[in-house]
């Protein structure tokens, strides 16, 4: 639900905190980025649920590919 800046700002944190991690020998992180849905797909600032479908489907397939499910 972020824009702009924030958004790099907030990935370079999970970056950071991903490579800490790694670092410390926990190579079992992972980051999923989700394109932002269309203005249209929004309710109130947030996602709708055809939003959260389409997120849904994102997540499982990145764990189906990472946990090899």
């Amino acid at each position: 639900m972020l824009s702009g800046a924030q958004v790099a700002q907030e990935k370079a944190y999970l970056v950071t905190v991903k490579s800490a991690r790694a670092a410390a020998g926990d190579n079992n992180i992972a980051l999923i980025e989700f394109a932002r849905p269309p203005i249209d797909e929004w309710g109130c600032g947030h996602p709708t649920g055809t939003a959260h479908a389409v997120m849904a489907t994102l997540f499982e397939q990145a764990l189906t590919t990472d946990l090899g499910w």
